[in-house]
Protein backbone atom coordinates (compact mmCIF):
# COMPACT_ATOMS: atom_id res chain seq x y z
CA UNK A 1 0.00 0.00 0.00
CA UNK A 2 1.58 3.27 -0.96
CA UNK A 3 0.26 6.79 -0.27
CA UNK A 4 1.86 9.75 -1.10
CA UNK A 5 1.64 12.50 1.36
CA UNK A 6 1.92 15.91 -0.82
CA UNK A 7 1.76 18.10 2.44
CA UNK A 8 5.07 17.05 3.17
CA UNK A 9 6.77 17.90 0.19
CA UNK A 10 8.71 21.61 1.05
CA UNK A 11 10.60 19.63 4.23
CA UNK A 12 10.16 16.26 4.42
CA UNK A 13 12.53 15.58 7.48
CA UNK A 14 10.12 16.88 10.23
CA UNK A 15 7.29 14.58 8.86
CA UNK A 16 10.19 11.44 8.21
CA UNK A 17 11.52 11.90 11.78
CA UNK A 18 8.46 12.32 13.18
CA UNK A 19 7.19 9.22 12.09
CA UNK A 20 4.56 11.12 9.53
CA UNK A 21 5.95 9.47 6.63
CA UNK A 22 8.42 6.63 6.31
CA UNK A 23 10.27 7.67 3.07
CA UNK A 24 11.08 10.73 1.23
CA UNK A 25 12.85 11.38 -1.69
CA UNK A 26 14.33 14.16 -1.60
CA UNK A 27 17.24 16.47 -3.35
CA UNK A 28 18.65 18.19 -0.85
CA UNK A 29 20.09 15.98 1.97
CA UNK A 30 20.60 16.60 5.55
CA UNK A 31 23.52 15.43 7.89
CA UNK A 32 21.71 13.88 10.50
CA UNK A 33 22.46 10.30 12.15
CA UNK A 34 18.81 9.20 12.68
CA UNK A 35 18.71 9.00 8.80
CA UNK A 36 19.56 6.71 6.25
CA UNK A 37 20.15 8.54 2.87
CA UNK A 38 20.80 6.09 -0.21
CA UNK A 39 21.21 8.50 -3.82
CA UNK A 40 18.93 7.18 -6.52
CA UNK A 41 19.37 9.61 -9.36
CA UNK A 42 20.72 12.76 -10.85
CA UNK A 43 18.59 15.23 -12.78
CA UNK A 44 19.58 18.23 -15.03
CA UNK A 45 18.08 21.67 -14.27
CA UNK A 46 17.39 23.26 -17.81
CA UNK A 47 17.26 26.73 -18.82
CA UNK A 48 13.75 26.76 -21.23
CA UNK A 49 12.27 29.35 -24.01
CA UNK A 50 9.93 29.24 -26.40
CA UNK A 51 11.42 28.39 -29.90
CA UNK A 52 12.61 31.57 -31.73
CA UNK A 53 14.49 32.73 -28.70
CA UNK A 54 17.45 35.35 -28.69
CA UNK A 55 18.94 32.79 -26.35
CA UNK A 56 18.18 29.66 -28.71
CA UNK A 57 21.37 29.66 -30.54
CA UNK A 58 23.72 29.53 -27.67
CA UNK A 59 24.76 25.86 -26.45
CA UNK A 60 24.52 26.88 -22.90
CA UNK A 61 22.77 30.23 -20.69
CA UNK A 62 24.93 31.82 -18.23
CA UNK A 63 23.38 34.05 -15.25
CA UNK A 64 24.49 37.52 -17.08
CA UNK A 65 21.77 36.06 -20.17
CA UNK A 66 19.33 36.37 -17.52
CA UNK A 67 19.17 39.94 -16.94
CA UNK A 68 16.78 41.42 -19.36
CA UNK A 69 14.37 38.43 -19.09
CA UNK A 70 10.75 38.42 -17.90
CA UNK A 71 8.76 36.05 -15.04
CA UNK A 72 8.59 32.38 -15.74
CA UNK A 73 5.32 32.13 -15.94
CA UNK A 74 5.69 34.08 -19.83
CA UNK A 75 8.06 31.55 -20.55
CA UNK A 76 5.60 29.90 -23.14
CA UNK A 77 4.74 32.85 -24.62
CA UNK A 78 8.12 33.70 -25.93
CA UNK A 79 8.85 36.59 -23.54
CA UNK A 80 10.60 35.01 -20.91
CA UNK A 81 12.64 32.26 -19.49
CA UNK A 82 12.52 29.21 -16.89
CA UNK A 83 15.07 27.23 -15.31
CA UNK A 84 13.33 23.57 -15.06
CA UNK A 85 13.96 20.11 -14.72
CA UNK A 86 14.62 18.63 -17.85
CA UNK A 87 12.32 15.65 -17.31
CA UNK A 88 9.51 17.64 -16.19
CA UNK A 89 9.12 19.64 -19.56
CA UNK A 90 10.33 16.32 -21.92
CA UNK A 91 6.92 16.13 -23.46
CA UNK A 92 6.77 20.16 -24.54
CA UNK A 93 10.27 19.46 -25.83
CA UNK A 94 9.59 16.44 -27.99
CA UNK A 95 6.66 18.25 -29.27
CA UNK A 96 8.90 21.26 -30.19
CA UNK A 97 7.15 23.65 -28.36
CA UNK A 98 9.95 24.31 -25.74
CA UNK A 99 13.48 24.52 -26.10
CA UNK A 100 16.30 23.59 -23.45
CA UNK A 101 19.73 24.83 -22.78
CA UNK A 102 22.24 23.76 -20.22
CA UNK A 103 22.53 26.22 -16.93
CA UNK A 104 26.47 27.19 -17.70
CA UNK A 105 28.63 25.24 -19.59
CA UNK A 106 28.88 22.20 -17.14
CA UNK A 107 25.00 22.12 -16.34
CA UNK A 108 23.18 21.87 -12.96
CA UNK A 109 22.50 18.80 -11.48
CA UNK A 110 20.65 17.71 -8.74
CA UNK A 111 21.58 14.47 -6.89
CA UNK A 112 18.18 12.75 -5.58
CA UNK A 113 17.92 10.04 -2.72
CA UNK A 114 15.86 8.38 -0.44
CA UNK A 115 15.93 8.97 2.67
CA UNK A 116 14.48 7.10 5.91
CA UNK A 117 14.42 6.65 9.62
CA UNK A 118 17.75 4.87 10.72
CA UNK A 119 15.60 3.40 13.70
CA UNK A 120 13.38 0.98 14.36
CA UNK A 121 15.12 -0.77 11.51
CA UNK A 122 13.23 -0.72 8.03
CA UNK A 123 10.91 -2.97 7.42
CA UNK A 124 12.04 -5.34 4.11
CA UNK A 125 9.23 -3.61 2.27
CA UNK A 126 10.46 -0.58 2.61
CA UNK A 127 14.12 -1.48 1.75
CA UNK A 128 13.20 -3.23 -1.26
CA UNK A 129 11.32 -0.45 -2.67
CA UNK A 130 14.26 1.52 -2.24
CA UNK A 131 16.77 -1.06 -4.43
CA UNK A 132 13.98 -1.21 -6.91
CA UNK A 133 14.03 2.78 -7.41
CA UNK A 134 17.82 2.65 -7.41
CA UNK A 135 18.22 0.62 -9.78
CA UNK A 136 15.67 1.13 -12.37
CA UNK A 137 15.19 5.08 -11.97
CA UNK A 138 11.68 6.25 -13.30
CA UNK A 139 11.62 7.39 -16.72
CA UNK A 140 9.49 10.01 -16.13
CA UNK A 141 9.59 13.06 -18.26
CA UNK A 142 12.37 11.74 -20.90
CA UNK A 143 12.03 11.92 -24.82
CA UNK A 144 10.08 8.85 -27.22
CA UNK A 145 14.27 8.32 -27.89
CA UNK A 146 15.31 7.97 -24.28
CA UNK A 147 12.50 5.41 -23.50
CA UNK A 148 13.37 3.71 -26.27
CA UNK A 149 17.45 3.85 -24.95
CA UNK A 150 16.38 2.91 -21.35
CA UNK A 151 13.97 0.47 -21.95
CA UNK A 152 16.93 -1.29 -23.63
CA UNK A 153 19.06 -0.44 -21.02
CA UNK A 154 16.64 -2.18 -18.47
CA UNK A 155 16.24 -5.37 -20.58
CA UNK A 156 19.99 -5.98 -21.09
CA UNK A 157 21.89 -4.38 -17.57
CA UNK A 158 24.94 -4.96 -19.37
CA UNK A 159 24.37 -2.48 -22.70
CA UNK A 160 25.33 0.73 -23.09
CA UNK A 161 22.59 1.88 -24.35
CA UNK A 162 21.78 4.61 -21.40
CA UNK A 163 25.23 5.40 -19.29
CA UNK A 164 24.44 5.77 -15.73
CA UNK A 165 24.60 9.20 -14.34
CA UNK A 166 27.84 10.49 -12.56
CA UNK A 167 27.81 10.44 -8.75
Amino acid sequence: DLQVVAGATDDPFPSLLEGAIDLAIVFRPRRDPRLIQRPLFRDEMVVVMKPGHRLERKPFVAAADFAPEHIIEMVKEGLGLGVLARWSVAPQLERGELLARSLTRGGCYRQWSAAWRAKPPAPAYLRDFVEVLTRHPVPLGRTARERRRLAVALVDPGSKALPRPEP
